[in-house]
């Protein structure tokens, strides 16, 4: 079973130097292959870390909005243009401003092909935006600013599903600060993905079961959920370091936007 992983970056060349030097040497031999995302003009910041990679793809420019929303689209392009005439059999999808502190391995043991690992996935009707951990029951089930802001995107979305799939099948979210793809996922999603309406958030969880494969739910720690947000509310360096010099920290951090270097030592 082989691992790759895929680095997906568009702002901060340092902070992303040094996440690719810490995934390198936490991670020797697994190959590191670049999603690029970032503003037309800006690729020559970032030649450093695209040096510094295996293989680096730079996604045709588009809005940063439709890149976000669409994020699960953007991977399959990748996938459909590069990824798939490389060797993997799994895929560590790592953010930029991801920070993890150990070997990423000991996520995929005992995956098989059928299993796509999403630590945040919930059905629809538990999720709430303000609860990070879905072992913890929402406060307000339902609060999610897509399914108050996004209606009409999300209502194009079920009726996609009814038109293809002939029901309406239970609906997932998911506000993970990454996943593990299978390559056969990846192909069976890249191939139907295209014209399915609606936002990456939801559309990508609820075709998983829908395509065959299922939630994975490796060992976390109990602390895992304590260092991730989707608030842009970044960690804060000295809490990194301080779990680091402790056996039993954290070892999952998001979002962090600065560069760690020589503070893990």
């Amino acid at each position: 079973m082989s691992l790759a992983v895929l680095f997906s970056f568009h702002i901060k060349p340092e902070s992303c130097l040094s996440r690719v030097r810490l995934l390198r040497k936490l991670n020797p031999g697994v190959p590191i292959h670049g999603l690029f995302t970032g503003a037309p003009g800006s690729e020559g910041h970032f030649r450093d870390v695209n040096e510094s990679l295996n293989t680096h793809y730079r996604h045709p420019p588009a809005p940063a909005d439709w890149l976000w929303r669409n994020y699960d689209k953007v991977i399959c392009n990748w996938y459909r243009d590069q990824g798939k005439t490389l060797p993997w059999d799994f895929l560590f999808v790592h953010a930029w401003d991801l920070v993890t502190l150990e070997p990423l391995s000991k996520y995929t043991s005992g995956l098989t092909q059928e299993d796509i690992v999403l630590p945040g996935v919930r059905p629809i009707e538990q999720m709430d935006e303000n609860v990070a951990d879905p072992r913890l029951p929402p406060i307000q089930p339902g609060n999610w600013s897509w399914l108050k802001d996004g209606k009409k995107d999300l209502a194009a979305f079920k009726q996609y599903l009814l038109t293809i799939f002939g029901r309406a099948p239970q609906i997932y979210c998911e506000v993970s600060p990454f996943a593990i793809l299978s390559r056969e996922f990846c192909e069976s999603y890249s191939a139907v993905a295209g014209p399915i309406p609606g936002f990456n958030e939801y559309r990508f969880p609820t075709l998983v079961p829908l395509l065959g494969y299922r939630f994975a739910n490796p060992q976390f720690p109990d602390n895992f959920w304590k260092y991730f947000n989707a608030e842009k509310l970044a960690i804060n360096p000295r809490a990194i370091k301080d779990e680091h010099s402790r056996a039993a920290g954290a070892r999952i951090f998001h979002p962090v936007y600065e560069p760690l270097e020589g503070l893990l030592v």
